[in-house]
């Protein structure tokens, strides 16, 4: 993080990962187009043998941290000490059929921001939810947890909306 974003609430990434040389990239790639400063993001790998590895050092430049080595599996002291350092886990999956890191951030009494989806709601009740094929409905969810208003556009009537249509500029 700058200088010039120390007053920004710092967001950061978990990845947990098992062999999913498939879909890391284009998590990895994702979260380093977002153009929020005060990002970060962390990789824990269970030491996978499909590629993993390496792709996690040829991006190191776009990761904050990565750790490769053998867990525990389902029960990881580490993931629970993130979630113990982290102001709320953003859980944008459309993959999850139980959705694993509901539970455990529920556990750790950390805010959820999470899909609406019919899976998380049979998990919990997310403190904010948003569409997962929308970067810019997971972006008004994180802006109302963290409290920045976003402005509304104005209610028109019908001749107004008409006139906004037929004149943009005006």
């Amino acid at each position: 993080m700058t200088s010039t974003d120390t007053c920004l609430p710092s967001i950061t990434v978990i990845v947990a990962v098992f062999n999913g040389i498939d879909t890391l990239q284009q998590s990895i790639d994702s979260v380093a187009q977002q153009s929020y400063p005060a990002k970060e993001l962390i990789v824990i790998d269970g030491d996978s043998k499909d590629g993993t590895v390496e792709l996690l050092k040829a991006s190191q430049e776009k990761i904050n941290y990565w750790v490769s080595e053998p867990d525990s599996g389902v029960y990881n002291e580490g993931i629970n000490k993130l979630y113990s350092q982290s102001g709320a886990l953003i859980y944008p999956s459309t993959l999850e059929s139980f959705g694993l890191p509901l539970v455990e951030a529920r556990q750790t009494c950390l805010p959820v921001l999470a899909s609406e989806l019919h899976y998380v709601r049979d998990v919990l009740d997310p403190d904010q939810s948003f569409d997962p094929n929308s970067k810019v409905f997971i972006a008004r969810a994180v802006k109302r947890f963290i409290g920045i208003a976003e402005e509304g556009a104005p209610l028109l009537d019908a001749h107004g909306f008409l006139e906004k249509i037929i004149n943009p500029d005006k």
